[in-house]
């Protein structure tokens, strides 16, 4: 049987390993085998936290898992992990994903943004507007990222590293975007 009762995701990654992510541990099948992996005490190189709740893959096939007070990046060489971003509770982080070689996520009321082949990070303060209208959605592009929420939204060009306000029509507020063949936005 599975080590965990209570699975928070499933995911598969660009090598084809289903990963079960967890409150108690963080498990990956092979299509033959199991293999878990859980926090071990002063092992810097285990997962940071046993309990996993999501995780992505950059552009390159490194994957990244954030877990309850980090966000890790795993070495598929070694099976061992690199804590890329400590926070004190899961709840700190917000609209954790990737896009190309960029892992991102809102975080202490900044984009975070970490090169997933050399881990560096850049973070960007966010504007106010965004900060005090609650959960933040973003939607990656090639060339930007769309920061939402309620009725208030910025376009980050990863070009000029600014923040842009864009105009809303809209009442009821925003809680998705989406790109149609013609690079327009919806």
């Amino acid at each position: 049987g599975l080590p965990s009762g209570t699975i928070n995701e499933i995911w598969k990654d660009k090598k084809g390993f289903l990963w079960l992510l967890s409150e108690n541990t963080l498990t990956r099948f092979d299509g033959y085998d199991f293999v878990t992996y859980r926090n071990k005490a002063n092992d810097s190189t285990s997962i940071s936290s046993a309990s996993v709740y999501k995780a992505v893959s950059d552009s390159a096939g490194n994957t990244f898992f954030q877990t309850y007070n980090s966000i890790s990046k795993y070495n598929y060489s070694t099976g061992t992990f690199k804590q890329i971003l400590k926070f004190s509770s899961y709840t700190d982080i917000n609209s954790f994903g990737s896009r190309n070689r960029i892992v991102y996520c809102i975080y202490n009321k900044q984009l975070l943004l970490i090169d997933g082949i050399t881990d560096n990070e850049s973070r960007y303060k966010l504007p106010e507007p965004l900060i005090s209208k609650g959960r933040i959605f973003v939607y990656a592009t090639n060339s930007s990222f769309f920061l939402f929420n309620n009725n208030v939204a910025y376009k980050f060009n990863l070009r000029t590293f600014q923040f842009e306000e864009i105009s809303i029509i809209t009442t009821d507020g925003v809680n998705h975007l989406t790109q149609d063949i013609s690079n327009s936005y919806f």
